[in-house]
């Protein structure tokens, strides 16, 4: 049975997934990717919509951005699956990226990078995952720097 109560859970998982260092290629992590766009346009706010892979501002979709968000809708729809959430019951869901281009990077000692040579800097951000239900609900989550996590 669908559950209005597991929406919580989807964007939080979804989102921490997305933008934890398990999200690589063969070239890049899609953290650094996405802090690069940002920084290079000036784009203290990055807004991914996870139901159409849309990114606002659109000068931050660059070609290495993209070839990470073209996979939300799928990747979300199989944790929704996963959660007993019916695709339908979601009107919205997007992944809101805020950064402190002035604040000190933060401590990545401990960390493994299965390609060190990309590896991404620890950015300070502030990650929310917003979805909006068929009923009007909106559910959030915050999500911790991968570095913090």
């Amino acid at each position: 049975m669908a559950k209005y109560k597991n929406i919580k859970s989807v964007i939080h998982n979804w989102a921490d997934s997305f933008l934890s260092i398990e999200n690589h290629s063969e070239k890049s992590y899609f953290s650094q990717v996405l802090f690069e766009a940002a920084n290079r346009y000036t784009a203290k706010k990055i807004v991914i919509n996870i139901l159409t892979s849309d990114v606002s501002p659109k000068k931050v979709l660059t070609p290495n951005v993209s070839e990470f968000t073209k996979y939300c809708p799928w990747s979300f729809a199989k944790l929704l699956a996963s959660q007993n959430v019916e695709p339908s019951m979601i009107s919205s869901a997007r992944l809101e990226v805020e950064y402190d281009f002035d604040a000190p990077m933060g401590d990545t000692t401990g960390y493994f990078f299965s390609n060190p040579e990309s590896a991404p800097q620890a950015i300070k951000y502030k990650a929310t995952a917003i979805a909006i239900d068929n009923r009007g609900v909106e559910h959030s989550a915050n999500v911790k720097e991968w570095w913090r996590s």
